[in-house]
């Protein structure tokens, strides 16, 4: 039991932040956690040349696919800009569980590239292709990730997140320019984008969960890279 509470406790201090730039945390120190979190986060969000995690700050996708019933859309080549600035608030470990929980209050989010779309937005006929963007203030990002132990290429154990779920909550509005909607009319693309603009929390709605699962696969990605970096023996 004192081993595995060991790795679990070395998996959270990986996760918040490498060994000489954050305080070593007791499982129960609610507040030394907190504290590191919101440190650690910074410093991989960044990026570690040195330690081969690319930033995440600006993060990139080739592809996000929404396939609906009355709606289906394709975004490639895009950014997502924001998820430096975000805070993280709420952190909870549960060792016996290896589950970790942590929400991220983000105040802005800038999501741009190519789109492709066609069907029913809500209420309103939708088509189009061309470049879009889409600004985004004030987000909440409830994280649930499931850990577990790996065996890196040097045959040692590293600490990894296996999967996560998110629950999203847009607070503070939407702003949406999709370019060439309708071949160019500007009348029906007018129409659209009042529409949406207006009722950004239900239209948001309609496209967030691909755009956040996607970016979050490639945040996790960078984490992941960090922490098999980390031998789990620095703890035992």
């Amino acid at each position: 039991m004192a081993s595995k509470l060991s790795v679990l406790l070395f998996c959270v201090v990986c996760i918040f932040g490498a060994e000489g730039f954050i305080n070593k945390c007791k499982s129960d120190d609610e507040a030394c956690i907190q504290t590191s979190a919101k440190a650690a986060y910074a410093h991989m969000v960044a990026g570690d040349n040195t330690l081969g995690v690319e930033p995440s700050d600006p993060i990139f996708a080739d592809k996000i696919e929404g396939n609906f019933a009355n709606l289906k859309f394709l975004f490639s080549k895009t950014t997502l800009v924001g998820l430096g600035s975000c805070s993280v608030e709420n952190v909870k470990l549960n060792l016996e569980a290896s589950s970790l929980k942590a929400d991220l209050i983000c105040p802005s989010f800038d999501f741009q590239g190519d789109y492709v779309i066609d069907g029913v937005l809500i209420t309103l006929p939708i088509e189009g292709n061309g470049k879009f963007s889409i600004k985004c203030k004030k987000y909440k990002l409830g994280v649930d990730a499931n850990l577990n132990m790996v065996t890196g290429d040097d045959g040692e154990s590293h600490m990894h997140i296996k999967n996560f779920k998110l629950n999203i909550d847009g607070q503070g509005g939407v702003v949406f320019d999709f370019q060439n909607l309708f071949n160019g009319d500007k009348e029906l693309s007018d129409a659209v984008h009042k529409f949406a603009n207006e009722n950004w929390k239900i239209v948001s709605e309609e496209f967030q969960r691909p755009i956040f699962e996607e970016n979050f696969k490639g945040l996790v990605k960078n984490i992941n890279k960090f922490l098999k970096t980390m031998s789990k023996d620095i703890f035992l």
